[in-house]
């Protein structure tokens, strides 16, 4: 494919935690039988380490691994503080790309893109308590272009919680395809993701959730033409919890708890030091795996972590936990604790592990092609090539034998 193409249409709509199985649930749906049943698809996008919704929608937006992008984790350590801003982000997404190229963009509910430079920006952002107003993240973050479809939807809103979430970014995402009809829109949608993490992964406890995408997406499809091209994706799959395993409770009683703390990410650890030296705290945590070792599979150095899955940040080591083992959150709790209620089922492991999420194309009148294999950086380049446009300096590349 070649020269820019500026009258071109695309639409991606990231359905958080969507994964092949629910997409064969999904095309059962009134709205998404047809959509899907005749796109180009990838069976499976290889996520990146960690399988965290930041880290995975920062890959998305670059092409790139953690490595350098720079975004690890959801949110900070040890403030808690959500990674919301794209000036973390160290490399160009795939908006940049395109709004260099003088297309216009908007990104409705993305993670790690508030404050960028975006036609219409509506980022994923909220308060730090429940009932404060909205207005005092998002008036500083919505782009001025979109500020009237913020306020004109915002009463949709209910903190950080879902659907009310995604019903707000649904509306947002209308209106502006309705009043302007930009070359790139990117949405995001978490319901599906949140009611995994309560109902668990399995399909038949997830109808309620695949009605709801569906009601969503045949909402935004009412407002595109034919000529659109329209792209749904996932971010990462999701593992069922059968019971948690408190390091940080094994380092307290060992006279640690000052000196080393996992971080958990549910099913992998980040482990920050604090006073001890590294050697001491490999032989450590070596010494812990080997005494629980159906509960911890692999700890990970800095070093390693770089090689093998192009992930760095500012902790030590991960340890990745066994299949379905997650690390608990709460230091009080014993060595072993029930999952908790409201938490069944989650992510954050190796992407090798689990379900990897699919990714479909729809452009009308072309033919279906399929592809076995890809992954999450390839994403980006393959969007901007259905308008011309390469993507260079990344990790990923656009996706052989998917598009005409």
């Amino acid at each position: 494919m070649s020269g820019l193409n500026k009258d071109k249409r695309v639409l991606v709509i990231s359905i958080d935690a969507l994964t092949l199985r629910d997409a064969e649930e999904l095309k059962e749906r009134k709205n998404l039988s047809y959509l899907l049943s005749s796109s180009s698809f990838v069976s499976s996008c290889e996520a990146v380490y960690p399988t965290y919704t930041y880290p995975c929608h920062a890959s998305i937006l670059s092409g790139s691994y953690p490595k350098k992008h720079g975004i690890y984790n959801n949110q900070i350590y040890p403030s808690g503080e959500w990674i919301y801003y794209s000036s973390y982000l160290k490399s160009p997404t795939f908006l940049d790309v395109a709004k260099s190229y003088g297309l216009t963009t908007a990104a409705i509910a993305i993670p790690v893109t508030a404050g960028a430079n975006i036609d219409y920006l509506i980022p994923e952002i909220w308060t730090k308590r429940e009932k404060e107003d909205p207005d005092s993240v998002f008036l500083s973050t919505v782009s001025e272009r979109a500020l009237d479809i913020y306020h004109k939807n915002k009463k949709l809103l209910d903190w950080m919680r879902t659907p009310g979430f995604d019903l707000f970014a649904l509306g947002c995402t209308k209106d502006i395809l309705r009043e302007f009809s930009p070359n790139l829109t990117f949405c995001h949608f978490s319901y599906l993701d949140h009611q995994k993490h309560k109902r668990g992964s399995s399909p038949e406890r997830l109808k309620e959730a695949y009605d709801f995408i569906d009601d969503i997406i045949g909402s935004l499809l009412n407002e595109i033409d034919k000529s659109t091209t329209v792209i749904v994706l996932g971010d990462h799959g999701h593992m069922d919890i059968k019971r948690q395993f408190n390091i940080n409770r094994v380092l307290s009683e060992r006279g640690y708890s000052k000196k080393i703390f996992v971080d958990s990410l549910t099913f992998s650890g980040q482990v920050y030091l604090n006073g001890i030296e590294k050697d001491e705290a490999h032989s450590l945590l070596m010494q812990i795996a080997n005494e629980f070792p159906n509960d911890i599979e692999e700890i990970i150095s800095k070093e390693s972590l770089i090689d093998q899955y192009s992930l760095t940040g500012p902790f030590d080591f991960v340890i990745e936990m066994r299949e379905n083992v997650a690390i608990s959150k709460d230091i009080t709790l014993p060595i072993y604790s029930p999952f908790s209620e409201g938490n069944i089922s989650a992510h954050g492991y190796m992407p090798k592990k689990g379900d990897n999420p699919p990714l479909f194309i729809f452009s009308n009148g072309e033919e279906k092609r399929v592809v076995d294999r890809a992954r999450i950086i390839d994403i980006a380049p393959t969007i901007l090539s259905l308008f011309g446009i390469e993507m260079k300096d990344i990790d990923g590349e656009a996706i052989k034998g998917l598009l005409q």
